[in-house]
């Protein structure tokens, strides 16, 4: 089981556990790109964290101080190390913080979409997706994601969506492309819904 470090904030290299098999984790030099864009929006922020794999995005917003963290992974075998992982720096799911300033957590398993479906409408400030590759499959995830993500995201809220260097999808909805970054076969790209 590969062991990956968190980038940033109170937790900095506090050591996560990626889960086997099908997941592909994000890596450290993107989570910390990542969190680097993201700047002064992470603080307090209500963050979502879907196809969450290890949990490692979420924990790392959550270690730069995101008021609620939730994260939604659909498998099984990621879901047990991911719960550990979660439980290990941030305490059990939905227990009441000794500090009112520490981050509220939530585990979803779910499928994404589904979970998106049932959603509280506005709920979060930062949505982060890394849904696995569809190399040569024409990003159909991410066209779907761009829908059913907004009406979970709150007024100026921000999307990020890690997907294959190759995939291409509609910016549907009325989402703007605020920035894109690649990092070798993976990209960042950044959207907003205009206030």
């Amino acid at each position: 089981m590969a062991l990956m470090r968190i980038s940033g904030g109170k937790w900095r290299g506090r050591g996560v556990r990626a889960p086997a098999g099908r997941t592909r984790p994000t890596q450290d030099m993107v989570r910390q790109a990542l969190f680097s864009m993201l700047s002064g929006r992470v603080a307090s922020a209500a963050f979502l964290d879907l196809f969450a794999g290890s949990g490692a995005v979420g924990l790392d917003a959550a270690s730069r101080g995101a008021s609620r963290v939730c994260w939604v992974e659909a498998d099984r075998g990621a879901m047990r190390v991911l719960r550990a992982n979660v439980e290990a720096l941030c305490g059990a799911p939905g227990e009441p913080a000794g500090d009112p300033r520490e981050c509220e957590t939530a585990i979803v398993c779910a499928d994404a979409f589904r979970f998106l479906e049932s959603c509280e409408r506005a709920a979060f400030d930062i949505v982060f997706a890394d849904p696995p590759y569809e190399r040569g499959g024409g990003g159909s995830r991410g066209g779907r994601l761009l829908s059913a993500v907004a009406p979970a995201l709150k007024p100026g809220g921000v999307f990020v969506l890690e997907h294959y260097i190759r995939d291409a999808f509609p910016e549907a909805g009325g989402w703007e492309l605020q920035r894109r970054k690649t990092y070798g076969e993976t990209v960042l790209s950044f959207f907003e819904l205009p206030r």
